[in-house]
């Protein structure tokens, strides 16, 4: 029986997407890095972006090849490490929300990247297949029932593409096994330009904070280093030590954990960085870390990238903005009141600050106090003692 060859342009349309994908780093890194102190520091997307072409070059992939729909896992299956066919998607979101770890294939079906497609039933037999909630609960409601998987590439994480059939079609034929496994060496070969691809953005995009002056470190999701810029080598207050970031006092080497924990736990909407205040190898230098989420937003496929570590030496910039930083570290002020509070510490009076910061009177009277009780300080005269100080 002759084996239809695979869709040269599906294939192509699906590998021009994912080296877009990969390869599109958004240039907004951290604001407060970027831009100096006074501006919103908002670091959530230094990240992979997910253009909305993949999902549809995915399911024309699968179409191509004899499936009905799609998935792409880039390392751990996590919501935001999945691209998925736009038809699945209730059923992916009914997956991530009630049967992660319930998933018999999860543990078994690990393929290897110099093998081809492997299907279901080369990993269960059809009593397992038949007794297993997964396959009766969960894929049978939604009409599915098959799947063939491959590996398209192992770094920076493993790639793998799962097709999926429905479940009255019946299990992937030989025919559509070859189809695919003739398909694999423009698939990998794609995945391999578009894992290059990713690594040039990424330094890229340290290389432009080295241009700053700014110390830049991204760790994976198990905060393993993945790339660092220059100026990170130099005496900013940290070191890498079996590709771990360590802080160099031992004093300070649990809170930075205890920063990039926090930073990757962080599954609010809008992720905000994690700051603290780090010093140099001489002791005296102050070094301000800021953790950034890299965690997007939308599903896609972000890499193995999680958060970024940016430094900042405070020394070298200019004192309000070394002081502005310190007040927002340290007690937590939003910017606009760390300006307010730089102004109020100079002894102007309080319509003279409000006209500054753009803020009407009575809203500064409102965030003044807020930022009393934030630095606990009473009167002016403690607060410009407490900001010369830092």
């Amino acid at each position: 029986m002759r084996t239809n060859g695979p869709d040269l342009d599906a294939i192509v349309d699906f590998v021009r997407a994912l080296v877009g994908q990969l390869a599109h780093v958004d240039p907004r890194v951290s604001a407060s890095a970027a831009t100096g102190a006074g501006q919103p520091a908002q670091v959530d997307q230094f990240s992979l972006i997910h253009p909305p072409s993949l999902g549809d070059t995915l399911d024309a992939l699968a179409a191509s090849l004899g499936a009905r729909a799609a998935t792409l896992v880039l390392g751990e299956t996590a919501a935001d490490s999945v691209v998925w066919t736009p038809a699945i998607k209730p059923m992916v979101q009914e997956y991530f929300s009630d049967w992660v770890g319930r998933d018999p294939r999860e543990a078994r079906v690990q393929p290897a990247l110099g093998a081809g497609f492997a299907v279901d039933q080369d990993y269960f037999t059809p009593g397992q297949i038949a007794r297993d909630p997964y396959y009766q609960d969960f894929l049978r409601p939604h009409g599915l029932g098959w799947a063939a998987s491959c590996s398209l590439a192992d770094v920076p994480a493993p790639l793998v593409l799962s097709l999926k059939r429905e479940l009255d079609e019946g299990p992937f034929a030989l025919e559509h096994v070859q189809r695919g496994d003739l398909a694999l060496p423009l698939l990998r070969r794609g995945a391999m330009l578009a894992t290059d691809a990713w690594r040039a953005a990424l330094r890229g995009q340290l290389q432009w904070l080295d241009r700053m002056q700014r110390g830049a470190i991204v760790l994976d999701r198990q905060a393993r280093v993945l790339e660092f810029n220059d100026t990170a080598l130099g005496d900013l207050g940290v070191r890498i030590v079996g590709g771990r970031l360590r802080a160099h006092f031992p004093a300070e080497a649990q809170r930075l954990d205890a920063c990039i924990a926090a930073t990757l736990a962080d599954r609010s909407p809008i992720p905000v960085p994690h700051t603290l205040l780090l010093h140099s190898a001489q002791g005296a230098r102050p070094v301000l870390a800021e953790c950034a989420s890299l965690r997007t937003l939308q599903p896609g496929l972000p890499g193995t990238a999680a958060i970024v570590v940016v430094l900042r030496n405070l020394d070298a910039e200019p004192a309000q903005e070394q002081r502005h930083a310190a007040l927002r570290t340290l007690f937590g002020l939003s910017p606009r009141d760390a300006t307010l509070c730089l102004l109020l510490a100079e002894g102007l009076p309080m319509s003279e600050c409000a006209a500054r910061a753009g803020i009407s009177v009575d809203h500064a009277r409102q965030r003044a106090k807020r930022i009393y009780a934030r630095t606990s300080m009473r009167g002016h005269a403690a607060l410009a003692a407490l900001v010369a100080r830092l």
